[in-house]
């Protein structure tokens, strides 16, 4: 006999950044227009370094763009995926390749 686990998920999230110039371009892996954020922002949105953050920018594991002065600017979408992916863990992530757990 076949036994079929289901697990849902919710996830709700909302980013407020005050006093903060506009960042909004285009970014590549979103195909769409994004309040991007810069890599102190990113930083702190993550809880980590900016060390880190380059680190995600040069393996090509989050989204950005330079801005005009030569910046690094961040896709806070992608961030907050791959930040996602990092809290689930990896025995969800298993479960989720394997085909075990099915997202509707």
């Amino acid at each position: 006999m076949k036994r079929r686990r289901e697990v849902t998920i919710e996830i709700e999230r909302e980013i407020v950044i005050r006093n903060h110039p506009s960042n909004r371009t285009w970014c590549t892996g979103c195909g769409d227009q994004v309040e991007m954020l810069n890599t102190n922002e990113a930083a702190h949105l993550m809880g980590s370094s900016e060390d880190d953050i380059f680190a995600l920018v040069d393996s090509a594991e989050i989204h950005f763009t330079t801005s005009a002065d030569g910046g690094v600017l961040v896709c806070p979408d992608s961030l907050l995926n791959r930040r996602s992916k990092i809290q689930t863990g990896p025995i969800v992530q298993r479960l989720i390749s394997s085909g075990e757990i099915e997202f509707d």
